[in-house]
């Protein structure tokens, strides 16, 4: 596939409202970044890391991806306190366009 291809399979950002009052930020970091890290030994009491979610033939990576994102962050937060697993199917059922990409316009 070529990079004009992908790029007409991408929802770009003029389908974004801009938020009134809310400024974009720009980060400069300057660290060092290690040569290695696993994010299972860093925080080995978050099962959810360690988790492989299967989205099969359904165009939800946005949503998979996202909840997986979101359970690693609890727990990680919370110290490995809060071990929740947010349901990508739940996210799916919101949009209202289930297996269609996580497209805007699609939603209900």
């Amino acid at each position: 596939m070529t990079e004009e291809e992908q790029r007409a399979r991408i929802m770009d950002e003029s389908y974004l409202e801009e938020v009134e009052g809310v400024a974009r930020t720009e980060l400069n970091i300057n660290a060092v970044i290690p040569t290695s890290f696993d994010a299972r030994v860093k925080w080995p009491a978050c099962t959810s890391i360690k988790t492989i979610r299967d989205q099969s033939a359904c165009g939800s990576c946005w949503a998979v991806s996202g909840a997986s994102a979101m359970s690693d962050r609890l727990c990680v937060q919370s110290n490995g306190k809060i071990k929740k697993f947010v349901s990508d199917a739940d996210i799916l059922a919101c949009c209202g366009s289930f297996c269609g990409y996580g497209y805007v316009f699609l939603s209900n």
